[in-house]
């Protein structure tokens, strides 16, 4: 019993079909793991310059304190509601 050419022709499709797919995936995912290790250095960079200069430590310490005055506010305003 011979194979039909269009079931042949078919599966040979969908296996090049499922391959680049699998390979976009992969594409997808490799450049997401390249963003991600961008941002994660720049804000290595970021951190190690502020622990270098004294100005920008208290710039950093300034901007936690604001955070953190700005998080009670909140938070209290929860409370009285």
């Amino acid at each position: 019993m011979r194979s039909n050419p269009f079931v042949r022709a078919t599966s040979a499709i969908t296996s090049i079909v499922d391959a680049e797919k699998k390979e976009d995936d992969y594409n997808f995912l490799g450049e997401g793991r390249k963003q991600i290790d961008e941002r994660l250095q720049k804000a290595l960079a970021r951190m190690k310059s502020m622990v270098q200069y004294l100005e920008t430590r208290d710039q950093y310490r300034k901007l936690l304190n604001v955070v953190s005055e700005m998080q009670k506010i909140k938070g209290s305003a929860f409370v009285d509601e």
